[in-house]
């Protein structure tokens, strides 16, 4: 895992990768091992090589992290293998991620025009193909690139197939600055690298030779180069101090903590380090009423865009039209004709099946239903599929809620019913989701990603109104003339 954590950046003038030829060096071309650490502790390790076969190249690479998650120590590995020709093009990939008892592998082939995708998991397998206008590059390759050019500065593309979210995307790469060697305490040149990612970027430092020194990306990962023996240098089966979900929690201010959250119907908050230019903020539940600052209400509802052929289709992650999906979504609604009530039937009954646990791997509708456990990403996937099944247009909402003085990432769902969205949360059992729930994006996995633009967040409470809070009862009065304002 080389890039993991990215900001929004703009490039201007682009150029096309130069045709590059590979200096055949022998069977082991090169190999190179880093070790992982998120806010100064060690979580892991990557391990990549490139060895002659034949005319191509075969890049293998693999990562573990150790997460511990909510108080559970996931353990995560990462495998891939491709194969490139002598200008570094991709001609196929295999990409493998496990995390406990869960597997998914994902194959390409490159062709002229398409991207044949194979997908593969304990439940299903499934082809695809996704068209292309050019070549596939793998990010591995970008160093040796750069050095093979001898670092221009100038702003490279290269465009790459992403195995986790089955997408197009692009790396736009550019050279900064060379570094003084010595505060790396490696022979000859340093250089800086921006790399930038469906708008989010990193820096990395590599040596003349194309070697990656130090890569690092914001809330505190950083990966450094290392030996073989220092990179598998730690205890793999004891998890760390640290645990992701508090220590990449927003942090809260103003009025916290809020007493009995999960009751809350009101809520305005004041956003830092978060622009809603680009996100989707004002709509359904919530309203921005300042450039930064967002009105939450379970009972009024605000306009935002109809669902289209997307919210009910069937997807590799969302198999909404397997006969599996579909008889449970029979069997759950049973007779019931009423779509409000078939989805509050689906609702309390993921609620009520699905085991509570935190999962490291991506998620499938039938996985899911195969082994009726996981997190809030589970309970949403699972939803969205029976939902979607039934013909009801749903979507997945990613964003935050609050948790114990801080605002942790979740995520829930919205149905289209009667000319509106209704959002449910299945994991809390919700409907509709109290008002602590800060909708940020909708939409598959491959949009999540976009949550990390923010850029050191904190939410301030500066209001709210919980149902059963005997002390802001005191305040209703004023609650209505606030609200009678608002949405006169």
């Amino acid at each position: 895992m080389i890039v993991a954590l990215y900001f929004r950046l703009h490039a201007s003038h682009t150029e096309r990768l130069p045709e590059l030829n590979v200096v055949y060096t022998g069977a082991l071309v090169r190999e190179e091992w880093m070790s992982i650490y998120l806010k100064g502790e060690k979580i892991g390790y990557t391990s990549r090589s490139m060895q002659k076969v034949g005319s191509d190249f075969l890049i293998q690479e693999t990562s573990y992290l150790r997460l511990p998650v909510g108080g559970i120590k996931e353990e995560i590995l990462f495998e891939n293998l491709t194969t490139v020709d002598s200008t570094l093009k991709v001609k196929t990939s295999n990409f493998t991620l496990s995390a406990g008892d869960a597997e998914f592998n994902t194959g390409a082939k490159i062709e002229k025009d398409k991207i044949n995708i194979f997908i593969s998991s304990k439940e299903k397998k499934e082809n695809l193909s996704i068209p292309i206008d050019g070549p596939i590059y793998t990010p591995s390759i970008i160093p040796m690139v750069l050095a093979s050019d001898h670092f221009s500065k100038k702003v490279y593309e290269f465009p790459t197939f992403d195995p986790m979210t089955l997408s197009r995307t692009k790396f736009t790469v550019e050279v900064l600055q060379k570094n003084p060697a010595k505060q790396f305490k490696v022979k000859g040149d340093i250089w800086m690298i921006r790399l930038v990612w469906a708008g989010f970027s990193s820096t990395m430092y590599v040596s003349s030779d194309g070697r990656v020194i130090m890569e690092e990306g914001p809330s505190g990962m950083v990966s450094y180069a290392d030996d073989k023996k220092g990179a598998l240098n730690f205890t793999l089966n004891k998890g760390g101090e640290k645990d992701i979900l508090l220590d990449f929690a927003v942090p809260a201010t103003g009025l916290v903590p809020i007493a009995r959250p999960r009751n809350l119907v009101f809520l305005t908050v004041q956003l830092q380090g978060i622009q809603p230019a680009l996100f989707e903020i004002d709509g359904g539940y919530q309203h921005l009423i300042a450039p930064d600052t967002i009105l939450i209400s379970t009972s009024k509802y605000f306009p935002e865009r109809s669902p289209d052929s997307t919210h009910l289709a069937s997807t590799p992650f969302i198999q909404a039209d397997d006969i599996r999906i579909k008889n449970k979504a029979k069997e759950i609604v049973g007779e019931t004709t009423d779509t409000i009530f078939m989805l509050q039937k689906i609702n309390k009954y993921l609620y009520e099946n699905v085991k509570k646990v935190y999962r490291g791997t991506l998620p499938s509708a039938l996985e899911v239903l195969s082994s009726m456990r996981g997190d809030c990403n589970e309970h949403s996937i699972l939803f969205t599929a029976l939902a979607r099944a039934l013909r009801i247009p749903t979507r997945i909402d990613v964003g935050l809620i609050y948790s114990e003085g801080r605002f942790l990432y979740h995520s829930w769902v919205s149905s289209y019913v009667y000319g509106r969205w209704h959002s449910f949360d299945p994991t809390l059992g919700q409907y509709p989701p109290d008002a602590t729930h800060i909708r940020l994006i909708s939409g598959d996995i491959s949009r999540q990603l976009e949550l990390l633009r923010m850029d050191n967040p904190t939410i301030k409470v500066l209001k709210y109104f919980n149902a059963q809070d005997t002390a802001a009862n005191e305040r209703l009065s004023e609650w209505k003339k606030e609200k009678a304002r608002l949405w006169r």
